[in-house]
């Protein structure tokens, strides 16, 4: 599984790299040999003007599924990452389960 983070019109520092690493990593690692890529984009909507608007963007890449693609906003860029990796993880294994499902369903016929 590769992960690529980057911040959009805001500065990424180490801390919060290792942050979205540590969480995605974790919600993810069941799924580490089936998942190609995962991009995360981090940044702040409104720029010094204050408010929830720190986003983290987390996009999936598996080869026998469509793309997942997670979206958090809050005050805090931390909880956001924490919130958008702990819905990747069940966006993703919700999303095998169904693909399973249906196979099993299509070999039944």
């Amino acid at each position: 599984m590769r992960l690529e983070i980057r911040g959009t019109n805001f500065a990424l520092t180490p801390a919060i790299r290792e942050h979205a690493d540590r969480k995605l990593r974790a919600a993810l690692n069941r799924f580490e040999t089936r998942v190609s890529l995962v991009s995360v984009r981090v940044g702040d909507l409104n720029g010094p003007r204050g408010g929830a608007d720190n986003i983290c963007r987390v996009s999936i890449s598996c080869e026998s599924l469509s793309p997942i693609l997670i979206e958090d906003v809050g005050d805090d860029l931390y909880a956001a990452i924490s919130r958008a990796a702990d819905r990747a993880g069940h966006a993703i294994s919700r999303s095998f389960a169904r693909a399973q499902s249906e196979r099993r369903a299509w070999s039944l016929r």
